[in-house]
């Protein structure tokens, strides 16, 4: 059920409250009528100062006890905070209510929230603000678009994945909470130095990327630090440099130093680094 701001939801029966304000206010009229004899009697100095206080004391809990009746009588009318959708209802007609009860669970579907998992050869290109696309099998050939909202700083050892939350704005409710969606997320184009990712070993128990260079006619062992990752190409951040030659064949069974025989050498290793998915 749709529902708009400040919308009743719920009626609570209000005979009590009703009661309640009704002896409240009989209370509060006694004690005003008692405060201003006590204030007459004070400028008269029939009474003395202390009397009067305690006259005032009293008028003052009779007041805020009828205040506090009066709210409690505009509470038997239960409100809706917000736009939205009444997804859950645990409350039925005739039923009894408690004080921290939850009635109804409204979920505001003008946006959503987009959790997914991206590599951590990810994490450098991922900032708030990017822009976010995701598609859903309920709606083929629809695209949803939204902004990267907040990036968890922390990596999960096991899946070496960092989590990154989006808004996708959703204003004809189409979309609805629990749905499966795929994300791509664009990092902006440019042209960067990169290798083939087979070029790339990783230290066993380490996050050391290295990668093996010919260098007179041998083996060199040489560490990189690596950027944004696509299906076939690695960017190179530190390590390597324009023109070196870059062992990409079998580089898991070299060891430094041994010699090496160039077969084919590209020579081009630029690679243009489009997107991260």
């Amino acid at each position: 059920m749709q529902v708009d701001a400040d919308d009743v939801l719920v009626r609570l029966d209000r005979t009590m409250f009703d009661l309640a304000v009704q002896q409240a206010r009989a209370a509060w009229e006694r004690a005003d009528k008692e405060y201003l004899r006590a204030s007459n009697l004070l400028a008269e100095r029939v009474i003395p100062q202390s009397r009067f206080d305690a006259v005032e004391e009293q008028w003052k809990h009779a007041k805020a006890a009828l205040e506090t009746a009066q709210e409690h009588l505009k509470d038997v009318e239960i409100r809706s905070p917000l736009r939205g959708v009444v997804v859950e209802r645990n409350v039925e007609v005739g039923q009894s209510v408690a004080p921290g009860m939850v009635l109804l669970r409204i979920v505001d579907q003008s946006s959503l929230k987009a959790d997914f998992d991206l590599p951590e050869t990810d994490f450098g290109q991922v900032a708030v603000g990017m822009p976010v696309t995701i598609t859903l099998d309920s709606f083929p050939g629809q695209d949803f678009s939204g902004r990267v909202t907040s990036i968890n700083p922390l990596v999960d050892p096991q899946t070496r994945t960092f989590q990154v939350e989006s808004k996708i704005p959703n204003p004809d409710s189409q979309l609805v909470e629990g749905m499966f969606a795929r994300a791509r997320l664009s990092v902006g184009r440019h042209v960067a130095l990169g290798v083939p990712r087979d070029a790339l070993q990783r230290l066993p128990g380490s996050g050391t990327v290295y990668a093996f260079l010919v260098k007179a006619n041998q083996a060199v062992k040489q560490t990189v630090k690596v950027g944004a990752v696509d299906g076939e190409y690695a960017e190179v951040l530190e390590g390597l440099r324009e023109g070196d030659l870059v062992i990409t064949s079998g580089a898991g069974r070299l060891q430094p130093g041994l010699p090496v025989k160039i077969v084919e050498a590209v020579k081009r290793t630029e690679s243009r680094v489009e997107e991260a998915q």
